[in-house]
């Protein structure tokens, strides 16, 4: 049986980690990668508009996410401007932030042609809802 060892400065409380309403998500048994991801029976999902913030330490990092709550126009200028709250604070170690990273931006370059087929589907889709919600005058004779 695997020891569950908490980070240098914590502690494990309670006995979470044993819990009987957790589910095996997937496991890896390859050289640097090898563990069981586990999800308990309650995650917080929490939804974020954006990021807006990234602090590196040499072994932290700490990531700011944010929700847009109201957004004013501005005489004289195109855009609005939003007003911003923060939702989330994400503090992980450096090292692994950067694996984060890169493992991302590798899914994304990966997936890139399905990416960018679905943004235009939905660029195609919202277009033709927005007609059929205010048709123009041209198409109403």
């Amino acid at each position: 049986m695997l020891e569950t060892v908490a980070p240098l400065g914590h502690q494990l409380t309670g006995s979470n980690h044993l819990a009987e309403n957790r589910r095996l998500l997937t496991e890896e048994d390859a050289p640097g990668k090898f563990f069981a991801l586990f999800e308990p029976g309650s995650v917080p999902e929490i939804y974020v508009d954006g990021s807006s913030g990234v602090l590196f330490g040499p072994s932290t990092t700490r990531m700011r996410f944010h929700r847009i709550v109201d957004a004013q126009a501005v005489p004289g200028r195109t855009d609005a401007k939003e007003e911003r709250e923060v939702k989330l604070y994400v503090v992980m170690p450096t090292v692994q932030f950067v694996e984060f990273l890169l493992n991302t931006l590798g899914s994304v370059v990966q997936r890139q042609d399905v990416l960018l087929a679905i943004a235009q589907d939905n660029e195609k889709r919202l277009s033709e809802f927005l007609k059929r919600a205010a048709p123009h005058e041209s198409d109403q004779q």
